[in-house]
C-alpha cells in the first residue's frame, strides 16, 4: 500500500510549531478516533478498539496514520503510521521503556527500523539527507497481533533525486536515484543488494522518463523482504516505461486505465515489486486531492461513482468512503489540550494482475495535531 501521503508530501515535514504540543501515543489517538466514528464508518468503532489494544506496543513519535480498506467489502483492514524525521530518535532509543516492554528490541523487524532511525538522525548520513518521512505498514490479515512484524518504506526527497551531490542537477532522477536507493534499501534489509535484485532496482531508475519523480522504496519485512519502488512517470509515456523494465504481464490495459480513472491527472502513479526482476502485477494510484474541499470532494464523487459502475466498489463503501473526510475535535485528556483530527482520503489504488479481475483499495488518513487555538 502507498503511504497515505500525497505526491507533494515528498518534501521534508516541518517540527511542531512552538504552540503545538507533540503528539502522544497511538493508542490514545485511536481512542478519541474511536468515540468520534459513525455507527456505519469505514472503520467501526469495535475495529478501532481491537487495534487500540495492538497499539500500545507502538513507540511515540508518529505524526498520523491511516488505513487500508478494499472497496469490495471484502478482506480486513490494514492499518499504517507515518513519521517525520523529529520523531525517529524516540524509536531508535534503547532506554525507551514501551521498546523494552514490549520485546521490541528483539524483534527482527523492529531492529531493522530502529536502526534505521539511528542512522537518520545524523546529519551527514544518506538517510538524513534523502528521507523526509517514513511510513510503518501493518498487515493485519493474520490478526492484530502482527503489529510486531511492520514494513517500512522510505519517502524519498526530491532534492536527493536530482543531484549528484556535488553541485550539479539533473533532469530526471537517475543519477541521484541510482546512487541513494540501493545505499537505502541495503540498510533496511542489513544487508547488500547484490545480483539480479539489484539489477532490477537499477534498470527501474535507469529507464525512468524525463519528468519521473521516485516517490517512495521500501522492504516488506514481512512478506519475505520484497523491495517495492512507487513512482510517478509521465502518463503518455506510462506504457512504454513498463515495457521498458520488462514488466511483461499480458491482458493488462494500464493505458486505458490510466485515462478511464486519471485523466485529469498528468503523472501515472505507479507500485512495482521487484525481485529477480520486476513482478507481474502493478499497483496505479489515483487522487483528485483533498476531499476536505469542495472541489475534491465533488471529484471524488465522479471517481468513486465510476468505480461503482465498473464493478470496483460496492455502492455503500462508496458512501463510506465518501463520508470519511472531516475535520473534527476530540478530548483525550479531561481539562487538557484540544486534539483536532484531520480524516481525508488518501489516494485509491487499483491492483493490476494477469488473468485476475482487478481489485481496489482505498487508502485513508488520519492526521491529529494538538493547538491552544483549536483546527487550523
Amino acid at each position: 500500500m502507498r503511504r497515505f501521503t500525497s505526491r507533494t508530501n515528498t518534501r521534508r515535514a516541518p517540527p511542531p510549531a512552538a504552540w503545538q504540543r507533540p503528539l502522544p501515543a497511538i493508542h490514545r489517538i485511536l481512542a478519541g478516533l474511536r468515540r468520534s466514528v459513525a455507527p456505519r464508518s469505514l472503520v467501526s468503532a469495535e475495529w478501532l478498539q481491537a487495534l487500540e489494544q495492538s497499539a500500545r506496543a507502538i513507540p511515540d513519535g508518529f505524526d498520523g496514520f491511516g488505513f487500508e480498506a478494499r472497496l469490495d467489502g471484502r478482506g480486513d483492514l490494514d492499518f499504517g503510521a507515518v513519521m517525520a524525521r523529529h520523531g525517529c530518535q524516540s524509536v531508535s532509543r534503547t532506554d525507551n521503556n514501551k521498546i523494552v516492554e514490549d520485546g521490541l528490541l528483539d524483534s527482527p523487524s523492529w531492529k531493522l527500523v530502529r536502526s534505521f532511525c539511528t542512522r537518520w538522525a545524523l546529519p551527514g548520513s544518506a538517510e538524513f539527507e534523502a528521507v523526509p518521512h517514513v511510513f510503518l505498514e501493518f498487515d493485519t490479515s493474520e490478526g492484530l497481533h502482527q503489529l510486531a512484524a511492520p514494513s517500512i518504506f522510505l519517502g524519498i526527497a526530491p532534492a536527493a533525486q536530482f543531484s549528484a551531490g556535488d553541485g550539479r542537477y539533473f533532469s530526471q532522477p537517475a543519477v541521484g536515484g541510482l546512487v541513494i536507493l540501493p545505499k537505502l534499501i541495503a540498510g533496511l534489509l542489513a544487508a547488500e543488494v547484490e545480483g539480479s535484485g539489484r539489477e532490477t532496482l537499477e534498470e527501474c531508475i535507469r529507464a525512468l522518463p524525463v519528468g519521473s519523480i521516485i516517490l517512495h522504496a521500501g522492504v516488506m519485512l514481512s512478506r519475505s523482504r520484497a523491495i517495492r519502488l512507487h513512482v510517478a512517470v509521465p502518463a503518455q509515456v506510462a506504457s512504454s516505461y513498463l515495457r521498458a523494465i520488462g514488466f511483461g504481464a499480458t491482458g493488462l490495459d494500464v493505458e486505458n486505465l490510466l485515462t478511464r480513472y486519471g485523466a485529469a491527472d498528468p503523472l501515472a502513479t505507479l507500485q512495482l515489486e521487484l525481485g529477480d526482476c520486476v513482478g507481474d502485477a502493478v499497483g496505479l494510484e489515483f487522487s483528485p486531492g483533498s476531499a476536505l474541499d469542495r472541489r475534491g470532494a465533488d471529484a471524488w464523487m465522479r471517481l468513486m461513482s465510476q468505480f461503482v459502475d465498473d464493478g470496483l466498489c460496492s455502492p455503500e463503501r462508496s458512501l463510506a468512503l465518501q463520508a470519511w473526510p472531516v475535520v473534527s475535535e476530540v478530548s483525550l485528556d479531561p481539562g487538557g489540550w484540544p486534539c483536532t483530527i484531520r480524516r481525508d482520503i488518501s489516494h485509491v489504488k487499483v491492483a493490476c494482475r494477469p488473468l485476475q479481475p482487478l481489485r481496489a483499495k482505498a487508502y485513508i488518513s488520519v492526521v491529529p495535531q494538538f493547538s491552544l487555538f483549536g483546527p487550523r
